[in-house]
């Protein structure tokens, strides 16, 4: 099972003319001050900052990218300027793998870099007779340390063995570490779940992955209370057997863990939500918020959206948020279908030059068959590439609620 239903992804319309319709702009803003997330955003160029294809369809999928202003939170002049990082949902079972592409200007050229295999040693599960699947590794954070020094990301995979009663394998969370974003390890040499499903009646008795660390926009992870946290999309089954996605929160002194489920993060726009996607969790003027992607029912638009915290410091968000603009741009499709920078994840971070702050999305391109052995014969989307787009905030203007 993809972060969401790929029928879904690759038949959901453009949402930029929703949120045109529901959302409101108003007031003017001289300029960025740094620290104001945004949620209005134009395209940066006429083409991706980096491409994968591939004729096996999982490698040509990427999903839930991450970019940071490495150099800038190492201190050191041999990294380069910035590194962007890219998943797969799923890889050949003999070489698990993330990709990453580096750029000494954040809208300047990106150079693809060899292939980052996953961390050395099997994940640890408690049940040696339900291993995880060693070729499931997928959809991390990438935030900086700055207590360890150490860049760290939250990859998730699945159970071998589906427990009776549920309706899919359940997905655990994991945390690995790099001082240089090429060469990762399991944080703290330990490849055991940090946050794993609950049981057949929690939120998340299904899924705990495709989560983000409450950073800064540079990227640094920051605490609230004392406490780091998680938003991770909990995944769970209702009687229909349709998985229904519930944003959940997990906080810990301690990066390393262990990790403590805290509920239900906010309610989104669409009252069964099955689609899920996190872009950022971010603490910005002292007040933490989330850019998330969302979808419900199965052929409704995605929305791009922004919850807020009610106050500075406080964990309680206002539901649902904002709609962000988010234009649609160019995808390779056969027969054509609208382009849309749709929920398979992104990433909100500024430039610590000059505090303009960017998006980036991926788009995944397809082309269409026909499934002739059901009647009457199905369409199936294939992914044969995937195109990572760059976007940088308008901040001429000011959204509103």
């Amino acid at each position: 099972m993809s972060a969401f239903s790929r029928r879904t992804l690759l038949k959901s319309a453009g949402f930029s003319a929703l949120v045109a319709a529901t959302g409101r702009m108003a007031g003017t803003a001289e300029a960025t001050d740094g620290q104001t997330p945004r949620t209005v955003w134009e395209p940066v160029g006429t083409a991706p900052i980096a491409t994968i294809a591939s004729s096996n369809p999982s490698e040509a999928e990427l999903m839930f990218p991450s970019l940071l202003p490495l150099r800038a939170l190492t201190g050191r002049s041999t990294d380069p300027a910035w590194m962007l990082w890219g998943w797969h949902h799923d890889t050949m079972s003999t070489n698990p793998h993330l990709h990453a592409w580096t750029a000494e200007d954040v809208e300047g050229t990106f150079t693809k870099q060899p292939p980052i295999a996953r961390p050395a040693g099997d994940y640890v599960t408690s049940d040696p007779t339900d291993p995880y699947a060693f070729g499931h590794f997928s959809s991390g954070d990438v935030v900086w340390d700055p207590v360890g020094q150490r860049l760290v990301s939250t990859p998730h995979s699945v159970h071998w063995k589906r427990p009776a009663g549920l309706a899919e394998t359940p997905q655990d969370s994991f945390m690995m570490e790099s001082t240089d974003g090429l060469t990762w390890q399991w944080l703290g040499g330990d490849a055991s779940p940090r946050i794993s499903c609950g049981d057949i009646n929690a939120d998340d008795s299904n899924h705990t992955g495709y989560g983000r660390l409450l950073r800064d926009l540079d990227g640094r992870l920051q605490q609230v209370d004392g406490q780091y946290w998680w938003v991770y999309r909990g995944g769970h089954h209702a009687k229909n057997g349709q998985m229904y996605c519930t944003p959940l929160l997990a906080s810990a002194t301690d990066i390393g863990g262990p990790w403590t489920k805290r509920g239900k993060a906010f309610d989104t726009v669409y009252q069964d939500t099955t689609l899920l996607g996190f872009d950022a969790f971010v603490l910005a003027n002292d007040t933490p918020g989330i850019f998330y992607e969302v979808g419900s029912p199965e052929y409704a638009p995605i929305l791009a959206m922004y919850a807020q915290s009610a106050g500075p410091r406080e964990m309680s968000f206002g539901n649902p948020g904002i709609p962000m603009l988010l234009p649609s741009i160019p995808r390779e499709t056969l027969p054509a279908v609208p382009g849309q920078a749709f929920g398979g994840g992104g990433c909100v971070v500024r430039h610590p030059g000059t505090s303009q702050q960017y998006l980036v999305q991926i788009i995944n391109n397809t082309k269409y068959g026909a499934n002739t052995s059901v009647t009457p014969p199905a369409a199936v989307a294939t992914v044969v590439s995937s195109d990572v787009w760059l976007f940088k905030a308008v901040v001429s203007t000011v959204p509103q609620a």
